[in-house]
């Protein structure tokens, strides 16, 4: 998508790269192929991300029990198709493990109850330690994907209100 956009001559200026899960995983992804090439979107968001596909986080165990939808084991399941062999640190396809030096504004939208939780974090450390501005919004007793809820949950108006606040800062 993101070689589509700029062969069409798309501003990079104006677009935005954003995804959810596995989804906010290849955001980050396709950041550090930006990286690489030099030409940068306009900013980058990532809710709920899975950055990390080693599988060695903390939260798998400490919030297994809040999060209903995604688990060590749908991990332990998922990262092998998805790598097909490659290295779980390659930081294409572990983007935590990537230089983000360069990299555009960054804001990751997470919830506290999620197996995740430290995915983001440590995204927004390293992309902070690289001098990238980041926002970090740790949302209180959400679940995985909680973004998607839009409009059920109060949060998650606040979460799309948030990235549409952030696009719009971007893009100006």
């Amino acid at each position: 998508m993101w070689e589509s956009l700029l062969a069409e001559g798309i501003d990079t200026g104006r677009i935005v790269i954003a995804g959810d899960s596995a989804g906010g995983g290849l955001a980050a992804s396709v950041t550090m192929h930006a990286l690489a090439d030099g030409v940068l979107p306009a900013g980058v968001i990532c809710c709920s991300p899975w950055v990390d596909l080693t599988i060695t986080a903390d939260t798998y165990d400490t919030n297994a029990e809040s999060d209903k939808l995604f688990s060590r084991t749908s991990a332990e399941e998922a990262a092998p198709a998805y790598l097909g062999g490659a290295d779980p640190m390659n930081p294409i396809a572990s983007p935590l493990f990537g230089d983000w030096d360069g990299a555009p504004p960054l804001l990751i939208l997470v919830g506290d109850a999620e197996v995740l939780l430290d995915d983001s974090r440590k995204l927004a450390d390293v992309a902070k330690a690289a001098g990238v501005d980041v926002t970090l919004s740790i949302y209180p007793e959400m679940p995985h994907i909680w973004t998607m809820s839009y409009p059920a949950f109060p949060e998650a108006v606040e979460g799309v209100t948030e990235m549409a606040e952030f696009v719009a800062r971007v893009t100006a």
